[in-house]
Formats: structure tokens, sequence, C-alpha cells
């Protein structure tokens, strides 16, 4: 086994690297009593890439699914827990949102910083908790139960094809944040084609943003209510550091809805996948006969898979609310904002505290390359050389250039084919075109405005409760997770297949 577990590649900076860190080690022991001793993260220009040790990351598995077998009590009080930090999220951001930020001190927008950060590390703390590592646990004790019973009825199975099997049975619990905007946004459609001379003006606005005013005047009611949908929602995409939506984004996705009466298109279809998803578990249930404890676990999942997706978007929201703090940091640092995002939580702390910075080289140093390692409470960060040459003793190189296909987890059928695109970060989605397969590390969700572009998903990364499992089934994407090295054996604009049956992508000649 590796040393080092890939947790994520992802356009993220060291400030939110650093957050994590304390996140995945202080808060994480302080909520179930073990955290992460080591941890390090890479940046480079665009693009940053998070590891855990992978021992550490199994004994954590380990410890958990020990507490699950004993009693429902830690499933029960951790579901409350995220939901209560969940709500404490937002009303950190109502705070920050009131506050007249220019107009504080120094010391008190340190204790603003602080109280910030803070509850935003204990609600992502309860991230890898609800949606990855208990899910995890959940999952090993029903999958070991499922083998048993297909076993006795004389089905022998692959772990793929079990995998595959389960995979239908954990379904979300409710629809995700992303549906419930387009749901609404499917309304204001609606509305804007039973308001006569509205849709014509929209296509003005969309063209000429000065035009904004006249909609207001004209149509007050759909300007409230559009002004308050893209409050609610601008943050969707955000995730670790990605842009927010703008309100040309909305007025876009709003005038495509409805070209040709599209929404209501849409709108069956959301319902229709809704039930179709829930119909195959119904029959799969009834098929195989769980006793009540595997039922009850199933329920678990059920839930971990739609809070899985919820803690992304709402990880967005928190960070979307932390940018206007770090935006005044910035100020008064006389930094740009691209220059403070390369600070550690640690320094901007000691800034706001004393007034000092690490030295200009070290700042510029860091935009080239940058490895942030924490160790037993200790946070480093090295640049240069002394970087180059820890990579290279930490994470040895593997060849994947001479493979022509990659094996991983089917969790949504479908046989495509279709172009590679090689997504490393969200700010990538602009080269992704319509019919393309998406290949990366893992989907989130600052890559949802893409998705339904695509016709076949394939991720180096992944489980079967993970976000690409979660929004392929909602998208009725195929989708292959878990193949390890897919965005290294294949490059932009190749042409790939997705075989479902076996869990292979490869190339066609």
């Amino acid at each position: 086994m590796d040393k080092w577990e890939k947790k994520s590649t992802r356009n993220f900076s060291v400030l939110s690297g650093s957050i994590h860190h304390e996140s995945m080690s202080y808060d994480l022991k302080r909520l179930i009593g073990r955290g992460y001793t080591e941890r390090m993260a890479i940046f480079k220009p665009g693009i940053g890439g998070g590891y855990c040790l992978a021992a550490e990351m199994q004994m954590l598995t380990d410890y958990l699914a020990r507490k699950v077998s004993h009693s429902d009590h830690f499933v029960k009080e951790n579901l409350r827990q995220f939901k209560l930090r969940e709500q404490l999220l937002v009303q950190m951001g109502r705070i920050i949102d009131s506050l007249k930020i220019r107009q504080l001190t120094n010391r008190q927008l340190l204790a603003v910083f602080n109280q910030a950060v803070n509850t935003y590390k204990l609600f992502a703390a309860y991230g890898p908790i609800s949606t990855r590592v208990l899910s995890n646990a959940l999952a090993r004790d029903v999958r070991r139960w499922l083998k048993l019973k297909l076993a006795k009825s004389g089905k022998a199975l692959t772990d793929d094809l079990l995998d595959q099997f389960l995979s239908q049975l954990i379904v979300p619990q409710g629809g995700t944040l992303g549906i419930k905007e387009e749901k609404q946004l499917i309304n204001l459609a609606a509305g804007v084609v039973k308001t006569r001379g509205l849709l014509p003006l929209l296509k003005k606005v969309k063209r000429q943003s000065k035009l904004i005013g006249t909609l207001a005047d004209r149509y007050p009611t759909f300007a409230r209510k559009f002004n308050k949908h893209i409050s609610n929602y601008c943050w969707l995409p955000v995730f670790i550091e990605g842009p927010a939506w703008t309100p040309k984004d909305f007025l876009t996705r709003l005038i495509n809805l409805t070209t040709s009466k599209r929404y209501l298109v849409r709108r069956r279809e959301i319902k229709n996948q809704s039930d179709s998803v829930q119909q195959r578990r119904r029959d799969l249930i009834k098929q195989v006969n769980p006793p009540l404890h595997i039922r009850r676990l199933l329920g678990y999942l059920g839930v971990y898979l739609s809070l899985r997706t919820q803690f992304g978007y709402m990880q967005g929201y928190g960070n979307y609310r932390l940018q206007k703090l770090y935006t005044e940091v910035a100020r008064r640092a006389r930094l740009l904002n691209k220059e403070l995002m390369v600070l550690t939580a640690r320094e901007i702390r000691l800034f706001l505290q004393k007034g000092v910075l690490p030295p200009r080289p070290v700042i510029n140093a860091r935009h080239q390359l940058a490895v942030l390692i924490l160790k037993h409470g200790k946070e480093s960060v090295l640049t240069g050389v002394a970087a180059r040459q820890y990579i290279k003793r930490e994470l040895p190189k593997t060849s994947a250039s001479k493979q022509s296909y990659v094996s991983g987890l089917t969790v949504y059928h479908g046989h495509v084919q279709g172009t590679a695109r090689i997504l490393m970060t969200a700010k990538e989605i602009r080269k992704v075109r319509q019919g393309d397969i998406l290949v990366t590390m893992m989907t989130s969700p600052d890559m949802v405005p893409i998705l339904r572009k695509v016709k076949g998903i394939v991720t180096n990364e992944g489980a079967l409760t993970c976000h690409a499992a979660i929004i392929s089934r909602e998208l009725k994407i195929p989708c292959i997770i878990s193949t390890k090295i897919a965005t290294s054996v294949f490059h932009d604009g190749d042409k790939i297949e997705l075989i479902p049956e076996t869990g292979i992508v490869k190339l066609v000649n």
C-alpha cells in the first residue's frame, strides 16, 4: 500500500489547505476522539493536491466501523451534529454580511476571523465523518451481509458486480440543493413565459446589463424574486475557491429554459429520474429482503449520500462568506487577493496581531510551488528546491503512460464512446464540449454546470457514496469511478470507451 492517499485535486490555495489541515487534525479529534496526525498538500499554479496517510485513513475507518457496530447512537448523534454545524455556518455567513468590515480594528477583525474560521472548520470536520469515512464503514457491513445472502442463493458475484448491485440499493434520501435550485429556476422560467413582454426584455438585459434598472421598474415582482434567487444560490458552485455564479449566468440558464418551453421537459426529467431510481431500489429491496438492521443501515446510507452533496455545497457557502474577510485582510496587508491566498491561517492571525508578514520573496516562491506539511501539530511550508526534493522522496513516480486502459467501479451503467476531456480543476470547465467524456480526479459541486454536457464520467477517486456516484445517478450519465490513474493514462482529445459490465475504460483506435 502507498504511504500517501490522495484525497483531492482541486482549485484551492495554501490558505484553504492550512484551514483544512487544522480541521482534519484538531477539530476532528475534538469531535470523535481521533484525528489525522500527518497531512500534506502540494500547490502549483492553479491547482492543489491534498494527501493523508493511507494507514491513518484506514485506521479511522476501522475506528468508526467499531463505533457504528455497537449502537445506533453514534450515527444519530453524528447526523444531529451535522445539521447543527450547518446551521451555525449559515449564521456565521449572516453575521459577516451584516458587519461593516472596514470599520473594524485589526483586533476586532482578528476576533471575527477566528470565530468564522473556527465555525467553518468544525463544519468541515463533519464532512469526511458524515460523507466519506462513516458511510464507507456503514457500507462495509451492508456489503458483507449482501455477499453472504447472494452466496446462499447460489449467485457467485465478483466484488465489482457486488458493488454495482449495492450502488443501486443506496440512493439519496431527498433531492440535492442543486436540484432544489433548478426546480425554483424552472418555476421562474414558467413565470417568464406567462408574462407578456418579459422574455424579450430579459434577452436585452443579458446583452446590456445597464438595463437591469428597467427590469426592476417594469416587472418589480419578477425582479424581486430573481434577485432573491441569485442571493440564495450564487455560491452553489464555489466549493473551495471556485467562482460564484453571476446574474448573467442565471439569466443565461433562465433564457435557455424558456426556449421551446424546455422548462417543461426538464421538470418531467427531474421527476422521472427520481421516480425510476426509487422504484429500482424498492424492487431490489423486495428481491433481497434484508433484515431490519440492514434496512436501517441502508436508510442511514441514503441520508449520508444526500449529505455528501449537501456538504460540498455548504462548503462553498462557507468559503464564499470567508472571501469577504480575506479581501479585507489583503487590503490591510497591501497584498493582492491571490497573494494573500498563499499565506497560512496562522500567518494571517500573526499579521492581524503584530503586523508581521512573510518576506516578499517567500510569498513569490509559494506561487510557483509550495508544499504544506502538518505533522504532529506542527505546520511548515516548503518552497523551491526543498519542496521538489520532498515531493520526490514522498511521492515516487509510477509510469502510466504505456497503458491503454484503466479499470474501476461502475456506478451508473451505459456503454458510451466519446472524446476525453481531462479536468484537473473547475477552472478548466470551458474546454468541455457537448458529448465529451469527462476524466477527472473527482467531480465536485463547482463542476456541476458542465456535467449535463457530458455523456460519460471517469474519475481517479471515489466510492459508492462519492459525489460522482450521486450526480451520475441523478443525471443518468454513465460513470466509472476509482480508476486511480485515468487522468495520467488518457489525454485531451483521446477517443475512449466506457464498458460498464467490466468497469473498463479504454482507448479506441
